[in-house]
Parts: C-alpha cells; structure tokens; sequence
C-alpha cells in the first residue's frame, strides 16, 4: 500500500515538473516570437520615406496597422502568463510605445505642414 502511494506521489510530481517544463518552453518561445515582432516593427519605421503622406502616415497607427499587431500580441503575451517576468513584457510595451511615439510625431510634422502649405495657399490667392 505504501509503495503504491510513494508510485502515485512520484507520478504526480513529475507531472507537474513536464508541466511546468512546457510552460516555460511555450514562454520562451512566445517571448522570443514577441520580441522579434517588436525589433521588425523598430526596423520597418526606422526607414520611413520623408516624403510620406498624411494618409499613409495614418495607417501606420490604425487598427489594422503592423503596430496593432504587435500590441495586441503583447497584450495577448500578458495576459496568457500573467505573472511572469513583467520587466520583459514591460520592455517589450516600451519600446511598441517610443514607435508609436515616433509615428505620431511624424503625423503631427505632416499636418503643421500640410496646414502651413495651405496658409500659404490662401495668402497667395488673397494677394491674387
């Protein structure tokens, strides 16, 4: 009786070890997924044209937008390991916020000038 319940016991607790072992495999990889999500989105605004347009500037913040992808897989990386590793998860939000920073600032670039075209604009038809 006692070595059927020692035979249990050791059962139960590897179990829980080959558990616990694939939870952080499929951290690890979910992790490592995330972060190359981020360091493509880094790269793909890194090389944003100058010359870019108000439209195709609004597109890289929407919905549907690379940028939107990536948060909400963070999103989904927090809420799927709830209590694990926050500086890492926090890391990754950071650096999706510093593009989504960049992105917006180049939006608001576009607009001042596209306004400032247009005051130009009208002055010049007020001078007509």
């Amino acid at each position: 009786m006692l070595t059927i319940l020692v035979i249990f016991s050791l059962l139960g607790f590897w179990f829980a070890h080959i558990i616990e072992s694939n939870s952080k495999q499929e951290y690890a990889k979910d992790t490592e997924r995330v972060t190359k999500l981020v360091e493509t989105l880094e790269n793909d605004t890194e090389n944003i044209k100058p010359n870019i347009t108000l439209e195709e500037a609004l597109k890289l913040v929407s919905d549907d937008s690379e940028l939107s992808s990536v948060k909400k897989e963070i999103k989904h990386l927090k809420d799927t390991h709830p209590t694990d590793y926050e500086v890492k998860f926090g890391n990754l939000s950071y650096r999706v916020d510093e593009v989504e920073l960049k992105l917006n600032k180049q939006i608001e670039k576009i607009k001042e000038e596209k306004e400032r075209q247009e005051q130009e604009e009208r002055e010049k038809q007020k001078k007509i």
